[in-house]
């Protein structure tokens, strides 16, 4: 299709628009997709057109915003839409696209068994006192059947939250601390990882004074690889090392993993 300025009538470009008629769309509202060629000069034309036409730009996350409003979306796919779109390695973008659908069937599971605890602990108030219904003539049964679905409820979802930290770790990088003594080869290896000069390398010891952090892409996985500086003590370590040597025992107690460089 041709694309004009609906006042001037002046040519914008040749390109495609696609409707979607809701409710069957993303938002759930009737949306109309312009295809249009990637140039500055195209792409601001065209908004300029919209713009003149009385139409505005969306703002950060409306249409997710819709979506949700008009039940298009729960909370949980909106969540791992954020994670999807805010990805950096390709085991975050494995991770957002397999969250929402399995935790919604595990949290689903769960308001079953907690629904199904609830109408029948009612069951056993409303009724275990009437001697005419032979249906709960052991309440103490039924109800020592409810405490163990809840209790292997409970363990179930503790063993979730502990597989959980998994996934903050691959949401938020892995914490990964290049320890050592001076010279010992930090610097050197953090430059490697990052194809780089990232740490400066020299033969003096204590050329690493401060933590000098990057993130880094490793097999799919983002890691947060902290250069620290050099552990030593000494009459020839001023105030400035000192505080460096304190700072690297600091990160290395908050990393997930702890990498030992030894010189040879």
């Amino acid at each position: 299709a041709k694309l004009f300025h609906p006042k001037s009538k002046v040519p914008l470009d040749e390109g495609m628009a696609v409707i979607f008629k809701g409710p069957k769309s993303f938002t759930g509202e009737d949306v109309v997709e312009l295809h249009i060629h990637g140039s500055r000069g195209v792409v601001d034309g065209v908004i300029e057109a919209v713009s003149d036409s009385g139409l505005r730009a969306a703002e950060r996350g409306e249409f997710t915003s819709r979506a949700f409003q008009n039940d298009k979306l729960s909370l949980l796919e909106v969540e791992s839409l954020h994670s999807l779109l805010t990805s950096q390695t390709s085991t975050q973008r494995v991770l957002a696209l397999s969250t929402s659908s399995k935790v919604v069937a595990i949290y689903d599971s769960w308001r079953d068994v907690l629904i199904k605890a609830m109408s029948h602990t009612e069951a056993i108030i409303d009724f275990s006192s009437d001697s005419d219904n032979t249906d709960l003539q052991e309440p103490e049964l039924i109800y020592g059947g409810v405490l163990d679905s809840v209790k292997n409820l409970r363990k179930t979802m503790e063993r979730h939250l502990e597989d959980g930290y998994k996934g903050e770790l691959i949401t938020n990088g892995v914490k990964v601390c290049l320890t050592g003594l001076p010279n010992a080869g930090k610097s050197s290896i953090i430059n490697i990882l990052a194809e780089r000069d990232v740490s400066i390398v020299s033969s003096t010891p204590g050329t690493t004074r401060d933590v000098v952090t990057v993130q880094l892409d490793l097999g799919g996985v983002l890691c947060l690889v902290s250069d620290t500086a050099g552990l030593r003590e000494g009459d020839d370590v001023d105030e400035v090392e000192t505080e460096g040597v304190k700072r690297a025992l600091r990160v290395r107690e908050e990393a997930d993993v702890v990498v030992e460089v030894v010189g040879l």
